[in-house]
């Protein structure tokens, strides 16, 4: 049965009030802007505790009515919600691909930050070598000639500039990670909230609390038990439909990789072309000799400030 087919016209009922925000297309009822808020529940919520059982039951019996006429109409206003998210999902995922373009684009400078900042690193002497790599070089070295230096720093040194790398790439694609699946859920949780606080929504809930108190007697008791099961179930659809649509969507964001994995291999390649030049530089400049100074340097100041 169609569930505007026995409204009255009485513009003073409520429910005619509701069904006319309504229009009919295609023998279908069409929700622009749904507000299942005129079904006024609020106002019937007064009601539920008169001064006789007699006008209780007989209020309570008009309130099942509105609620049985009604009941199409929430469903068809969920769906209509479902549509309008899936639009505005479609608006956040285009925002948000223009949002990770750009914070790649910045991330440059940060990559081109680290970048000197590790050449700079490595070409001091760095008393944590131990701390940083597990590396007794420091202590071993002692003795070194130019010979082994070179050995040392195309093999154990380079390792530890790609561990650099490695810690440095994996801090950022983290930080990458958690800022996607940040704003993914903080959208999907606002848009769920605009459907669940609805004021109506909230008003069905209270309204069967309160109703739930109540004894009722046959046959009124099998009609609110009847339109009761409705709206659990009704609701249980909608959170099922939700979840659904969430675990779909997340997908996209838990595992989204390509532009990163894309940028992560160009600066992987560039770290590359800029360690085997810096290596050799490191050699030709004997650059150990400097991290010999300034060890010696570092030396003497704990030892002149130990004496003191």
């Amino acid at each position: 049965m169609d569930p505007i087919e026995e409204v009255p016209e009485d513009d003073n009922n409520p429910l005619t009030f509701f069904f006319k925000k309504f229009s009919i297309i295609n023998s279908k009822i069409s929700l622009p802007e749904v507000d299942p808020s005129s079904f006024s529940i609020q106002n019937l919520k007064k009601k539920i505790t008169p001064s006789s059982n007699e006008e209780s039951f007989k209020e309570i019996a008009i309130e099942q009515g509105l609620i049985e006429k009604s009941e199409q109409l929430k469903k068809h206003a969920w769906n209509n919600w479902l549509v309008k998210l899936e639009i505005d999902w479609q608006y956040f995922n285009a925002l948000l691909e223009s949002e990770k373009k750009k914070c790649l684009e910045e991330k440059e400078n940060d990559w081109n930050e680290w970048l000197k900042s590790i050449e700079n690193k490595w070409m001091h002497y760095n008393k944590d070598m131990y701390t940083e790599y597990e590396s007794n070089v420091l202590e071993e070295s002692k003795t070194w000639n130019d010979k082994e230096w070179e050995e040392w720093i195309k093999t154990e040194g380079k390792r530890y500039m790609q561990m650099d790398w490695n810690k440095w790439i994996q801090e950022n694609e983290v930080e990458w990670h958690e800022w996607i699946l940040k704003q993914w859920i903080e959208w999907k949780d606002d848009k769920i909230l605009t459907w669940i606080l609805k004021d109506w929504r909230r008003d069905e809930y209270e309204y069967w609390e309160k109703l739930k108190s109540m004894t009722l007697a046959q046959p009124l008791l099998d009609r609110v038990q009847n339109n009761y099961t409705k709206w659990e179930k009704r609701v249980d659809k909608e959170k099922e439909q939700w979840k659904n649509w969430v675990t779909d969507k997340q997908d996209l964001y838990i595992n989204d990789c390509a532009k990163w994995t894309k940028w992560k291999e160009n600066k992987l390649e560039t770290f590359n072309e800029w360690a085997e030049p810096f290596v050799n530089k490191w050699i030709k400049e004997k650059q150990w000799n400097i991290w010999n100074d300034e060890r010696n340097k570092l030396t003497s100041e704990q030892e002149s400030s130990t004496e003191k």
